[in-house]
């Protein structure tokens, strides 16, 4: 696979009229996404649904508003594997915005609490009826995945998350957190690794920086979860992250 390559970033001004392209796609699709959820306020699964379709207005949108083009390897598996717990690696906060513009229909996020806060996007989000877990409250955690895996189970959703559970400071893979073999146990739904190459360098993070160039999204094949349990938990988290250990470039890999 060609990795992404290096590109010069963009000018100051340049950046900030991007920046400002993105926030503009974010804000108009939110405002429309707000209008139709407070119609479907008692209908908490089309509101993911219909929030799915409205994120990869926005998620795209804002992406290729900031100078990223997305080339996605093996797309046609997340289809033939829906539902599925789709786990991504996060090393930007164009991460987030890459993952809702690539979800399949039907799927439910999982983030940290702590994203309402974000202008815009945060209140759309929390008015979408996906699951907000706050990451300090250990038990708090465990009863809400296992709220949103009785949920998906019975609506037929699919899951995305990020089990690093915060961004790579340098965008090196970080180690797994268990919460996605707890959801992967209470739902049985496979787990399909989704690795995000070269993100960090359109925009690294805590750094306003851009820079032009593609982002590869690759869709490993689905790992099964139907034999998988708790006494073999740090196994399983292994066994997922060794796929991003295989796939992912040097650059990206832990040092």
């Amino acid at each position: 696979m060609n990795e992404p390559t290096a590109q010069t970033p963009f000018g100051p001004i340049e950046t900030w009229l991007r920046f400002g392209l993105g926030f503009a796609v974010i804000a108009l699709t939110s405002a429309v996404y707000f209008l139709i959820c407070v119609l479907l306020i008692p209908f908490r699964a089309t509101r993911v649904r219909v929030g799915n379709v409205a994120s990869w207005i926005m998620g795209r949108g804002s992406v290729r508003a900031v100078g990223t083009r997305l080339r996605i390897v093996h797309g046609e598996r997340f289809d033939r594997h829906r539902p599925a717990i789709y786990v991504g690696n996060h090393t930007s906060s164009l991460d987030t915005f890459i993952s809702i513009g690539v979800a399949p229909l039907g799927t439910a996020g999982i983030v940290k609490a702590e994203v309402v806060r974000v202008p815009v996007f945060g209140q759309a989000y929390w008015l979408s009826g996906h699951l907000r877990i706050q990451r300090a409250d250990r038990a708090g955690s465990i009863e809400a995945m296992a709220e949103l895996a009785d949920f998906v189970r019975r609506k037929g959703l699919g899951i995305w998350m990020m089990p690093e559970g915060t961004r790579s400071k340098d965008g090196r893979l970080a180690p797994f957190k268990k919460g996605l073999v707890h959801l992967a146990i209470a739902t049985r739904l496979p787990v399909v690794p989704v690795l995000l190459h070269g993100v960090q360098r359109r925009w690294p993070n805590k750094s306003l920086t851009l820079t032009p160039g593609e982002v590869i999204v690759e869709v490993a094949e689905p790992i099964p979860t139907d034999d998988w349990s708790l006494d073999r938990i740090d196994e399983h988290v292994a066994q997922v992250r060794q796929v991003f250990l295989d796939g992912l470039p040097l650059e990206q890999l832990p040092l």
